[in-house]
């Protein structure tokens, strides 16, 4: 996600220029709760974004959570971890 967004938002914020993002984004919700995610406002699941940016990485990211829900066929919370921690390794910027 490069240098606009950062994982963990349970800790402290990198800057006052970032607002915490769902990492599990609240549209979803329905699905993540259906694969036995029931908390997806857990900090664990959250990720600081750069201010000014929220807006346009948000549509970017969920747009990317939207082609995994749409052709995973296994949904459980392993592999919709393992799909936060992916994106949260991205070395590119949404």
């Amino acid at each position: 996600m490069g240098s606009d967004a950062y994982a963990g938002a349970e800790e402290t914020s990198p800057g006052s220029n970032y607002q915490a993002h769902h990492g599990l984004p609240w549209k979803f919700k329905k699905q993540f709760k259906k694969a036995g995610i029931n908390n997806i406002n857990d900090s664990k699941f959250g990720i600081w974004v750069k201010s000014g940016r929220h807006q346009s990485w948000s549509k970017k990211y969920n747009d990317l959570w939207e082609d995994f829900l749409s052709v995973e066929d296994n949904l459980n919370p392993e592999s919709i971890i393992n799909y936060f921690n992916k994106l949260n390794n991205l070395n590119v910027s949404l």
